[in-house]
């Protein structure tokens, strides 16, 4: 398996991706494109599919045996952008296939702490079953909970 970094304008598979098209990234992955390749930024078709939301390009790429926990250049995983953008249906998906809940990026913080501060309700709700914790404090001191408390969230209203 190889890591190699592609411009994303010259990989069929990253522009299948971008373009949200699932018969395109089947076809190019049954085609022998590698399924961990990396654009120039550190994200593999897995990271941008959860970032954008596309539910069933992450399901295939699972399925194909995308790693489910790589990291990009700033350290984000797919579950940091699922936080972010608010895509519980891909953050489920990546749970149930392993993902960590409370994987690190380089400032310490992990998609919890991005769920808190993208104030995603039902993210927070997710990573809390999933097990996430709330006192990890990232490279500036602050954790999930001190988050919480200075933009006004009660975190056991997410806790069940």
């Amino acid at each position: 398996m190889k890591n190699s970094r592609k411009d994303l304008r010259s990989s069929p598979v990253f522009l299948a991706v971008e373009l949200r098209q699932l018969v395109q990234v089947i076809k190019h992955l049954d085609a022998g494109a590698e399924v961990e390749q990396l654009d120039l930024d550190g994200n593999s078709p897995l990271v941008r599919a959860a970032f954008l939301g596309e539910a069933a390009i992450v399901g295939e790429l699972i399925a194909r045996g995308a790693q489910v926990d790589v990291q990009n250049d700033i350290g984000y995983s797919a579950l940091h952008f699922t936080a972010q953008e608010g895509h519980a249906e891909v953050a489920k998906l990546l749970l149930a296939a392993g993902a960590k809940v409370d994987s690190i990026d380089l400032h310490g913080n992990t998609p919890l702490f991005r769920a808190v501060y993208e104030d995603k309700a039902e993210m927070i709700r997710l990573f809390f079953d999933a097990g996430a914790r709330a006192d990890i404090a990232n490279k500036h001191g602050v954790s999930v909970e001190d988050l919480a408390a200075n933009v006004g969230l009660n975190l056991d209203d997410y806790r069940r």
